[in-house]
């Protein structure tokens, strides 16, 4: 592999500008497909698609929750007859619009009251018949729309399936609605839902998003600044991999890949990992060219030395995002195929783009800054930096010292493991969005009004789900659960609308509970009866923490089979609250298991390509380490997962073996020309070293822009990343030399002393032979 980049750094040579306009060419498309890119909220991220779960899922939501919500709030005299002519003309407005498939508000119940009485849907003109008639509402009807004297709810249904622009337009048609449905004084209209948080969380993203990028490019060019400044032109890294982050974009959006909240952070990704193959190159052809070499030389001797070693870097990054592939998260598989394509692009960008730009720089004749490093260095004599001195003398000290290293890191990473089983994890879309979010605001207000709680749904089919067998099973096992379980503080069903109806009680006979059903208004059973195959169980509970919920969703499904539904009735537990539970599995135990898998991907790959198993199991101890510090500093900071900083697996895998990778690569560069383990650890240290520091400084400065973020995720995100990253360069520095100087020195004396003893063995048998 030598050979190759040798010949590509030749080519390079000889034919930059022609390198140059192919990648100008090939990023043009890039430009195109990078406007195409749209954003993506909600359950789909999550939970995929195809599994059962979530088909059973959405014939729940066919049936009984089509479609994302526009919820409208409104306060004041909300019972009046005025307030209810109002709200009869904002349906009416609202259900001209093809992207509307319903409109339920109290005014459209009254209506469906009036017509299952007189026969004609109309919402009376004198209040006190207005009154008689919501009197007699059932109370799970009261509690949904009227859930307070001062308040009541009007839910809009909306077309799923709509691009953000369409939901943009589609909310301001809603408000210009409630505008011209002309309220009476003293009513106000507030606006909260599914479609509007997903619209504005759309929005936000996107703001953020462009934010992010530009204080990241902002941060990295500080530090290539002031870290990166032996090298000439220090900031061209940043160039080529701003190229390589555009053409990610690109391909996205070409192939209709949509950003959610965990691929974003694969574009400060991609610049911290890129951002390191480009400053190795750049570092080692500015390190030939001090050495004495010609621009030439130097490009062709530089990527030589260090491309194979950047190769593997890439392989071991592929292989850790490849362990995401298995994750039954979609937005973390989504994360791992686009980091895996962005540092495929990455490493491209840095050879055929950046290394004839270097060339055509460092080929320049001007430069005194050039005069000045050809007359202070000799080709022989080469000038350490300050920095370079320091990291050389560290490595050399923990090489020399390598047992308090050893046993303080191994003992924090044990305690680390320990509390990361006590880190919270969470699965809530809304507490990933900055808290200023307005539809957030009125949510919170609404759950003030209604009061604050959660949901589970019990789906059920049969040939008759309002059979009397059916209702009789459905009254027994919601009592029951009611009973039992604290945290269900509450149900609704056709049972219940039934009881409601008859006060109290289930019919007798099935013929007496066709005239009951017969005698509910459709709006009333269409919440919980959807044809004659389909009902629905809705369990009332408090807001539970997510293994609570799990918990409590298990001891119910164990409920559900001591009081089993009828011959050929069966029931499933469904709704978002059930999907999003789902994840936290891949976020907690499923996280260990795609690192570790990545870790022996990677091994492997070295094992196959070292034929070596000491080689290829040191640049995989980082991973194992940092992957329990970091959960360790998750706990002290307070800190839950979420599926955003569950991807610090991969990040983890995909820095820390490339940097020890590289390390260990230049020390044995350094030992096959003859210098003892510690000497070739101080000159790898020194040399990659500094590379290494800028790049991982470059890395956490993006990093920590992303702190600045609206998101409370990504900022908790950014902090972890900060730290791990920091974690990483210390143990580079530090752990790397206790281990590999000392074993290595201690392989090398048993492999003496078995050509000793070999030898000896072939003198003896030459020696009996003589005799």
């Amino acid at each position: 592999m030598a050979r190759l980049f040798e010949r590509i750094g030749s080519l390079l040579s000889r034919r930059p500008y022609v390198f140059l306009l192919v990648s100008g060419l090939l990023l043009l498309p890039a430009l195109v497909g990078a406007t195409r890119i749209e954003m993506e909220t909600g359950l789909d991220t999550f939970v995929s698609p195809d599994t059962e779960m979530y088909r059973e899922y959405e014939v729940y939501a066919e049936n009984f929750a089509t479609g994302e919500s526009v919820m409208l709030m409104l306060s004041g005299d909300v019972s009046s007859v005025d307030t209810l002519h109002a709200e009869q003309r904002l349906g009416d407005a609202l259900m001209n619009d093809s992207r509307v498939l319903s409109v339920q508000s109290m005014a459209s119940v009254v209506e469906g009251a009036m017509r299952q009485t007189s026969g004609v849907a109309y919402v009376p003109y004198n209040q006190g018949e207005l009154d008689a008639v919501i009197a007699r509402f059932p109370d799970e009807v009261i509690g949904a729309l009227l859930p307070d004297s001062q308040y009541s709810l009007i839910l809009v249904d909306v077309k799923p399936g709509l691009d953000q622009d369409e939901l943009a337009t589609l909310l301001t048609r809603v408000a210009d609605a409630a505008r011209e449905a002309s309220f009476p004084p003293g009513v106000t209209v507030d606006t909260t839902g599914e479609a509007r948080f997903a619209a504005e969380m759309q929005d936000e993203m996107g703001k953020s998003l462009t934010f992010m990028l530009g204080a990241v490019v902002a941060a990295m060019i500080l530090v290539l600044a002031l870290v990166f400044s032996h090298v000439r032109r220090r900031l061209m890294p940043l160039v080529g991999v701003v190229v390589a982050v555009i053409a990610t974009f690109g391909i996205s959006g070409l192939l209709g890949v949509p950003l959610t909240m965990a691929s974003m952070t694969v574009f400060p990704l991609l610049i911290g990992i890129g951002i390191d193959y480009f400053i190795q190159f750049h570092n080692r052809i500015d390190e030939e060219v001090r050495a004495g070499r010609t621009v030439a030389e130097a490009v062709k001797h530089g990527m030589k030395s260090i491309g194979p070693a950047v190769v593997l870097a890439v392989v071991c990054g592929g292989l850790g995002f490849s362990a995401l592939f298995d994750s039954p998260v979609p937005m973390m598989v989504q994360f791992g195929g686009l980091s895996l394509v962005g540092i495929v692009l990455c490493f491209l960008a840095a050879v055929f783009f950046m290394s004839p730009l270097l060339y055509l720089i460092y080929r320049r004749p001007v430069s005194s800054v050039v005069q000045r490093h050809r007359e202070a260095l000799s080709p022989v004599v080469h000038k350490e930096l300050g920095i370079e001195r320091l990291l050389g003398r560290m490595s050399i000290f923990c090489a020399r010292h390598p047992w308090p290293v050893i046993v303080a890191v191994v003992l924090l990473t044990v305690l680390g493991y320990s509390y990361d089983q006590h880190v919270g994890v969470s699965v809530d879309e809304e507490s990933y969005a900055p808290p200023d979010m307005p539809v957030l605001v009125e949510a919170k207000k609404l759950a003030t009004v209604t009061g604050a709680g959660d949901s589970l749904q019990l789906l059920i089919r049969s040939d008759d789900v309002t059979s009397l067998a059916v209702l009789v099973w459905m009254d027994e096992f919601e009592q029951y659960v009611v009973n039992r379980h604290q945290a269900i503080n509450g149900s609704s069903s056709v049972a219940g609308v039934v009881k409601q109806a008859t006060g109290g009680t289930i019919p007798q006979t099935s013929a007496e509970l066709g005239v009951v059903l017969r005698s509910l208004d459709e709006s009333v059973l269409e919440r919980v009866v959807s044809g004659p195959s389909t009902g629905l169980i809705t369990l009332s509970t408090a807001i539970m923490e997510p293994e609570d919920f799990q918990e409590t969703l298990a001891l119910l499904e164990r409920d559900l089979e001591w009081i089993a539904p009828p011959p050929g009735t069966y029931a499933t537990f469904t709704g978002e609250s059930v999907l999003m539970g789902s994840v936290l599995d891949p976020l907690t135990s499923g996280r260990y298991e795609m690192t570790f898998k990545g870790l022996l991907l990677i091994f492997l790959a070295l094992l196959i390509v070292y034929r070596d198993w000491f080689k290829a199991l040191i640049p995989v101890l980082p991973v194992v380490m940092v992957t329990g510090l970091s959960g360790g500093v998750m706990y002290v900071l307070g800190m839950e997962y979420t599926a955003v900083s569950a991807t610090m697996g991969a990040l983890i895998i995909g820095l820390g073996v490339e940097y020890f990778l590289l390390v260990m690569t230049r020390y044995y560069e350094e030992r096959d020309k003859g210098a003892e383990p510690e000497e070739a650890m101080q000159l790898a240290a020194s040399r990659v070293g500094v590379a290494l520091l800028s790049s991982g400084a470059t890395t956490i400065g993006g990093f920590g822009a992303l702190m600045l973020s609206t998101f409370p995720v990504l900022q908790t995100f950014g902090t972890v990343t900060v730290i791990i990253f920091s974690l990483l360069l210390l143990l580079t520095f530090t752990v790397l030399p206790a281990v590999l100087v000392p074993l290595d020195r201690l392989r090398s004396r048993v492999r003496h002393h078995r050509e000793l003893k070999s030898l000896s063995v072939v003198t003896d048998t030459r020696g009996g032979l003589v005799a």
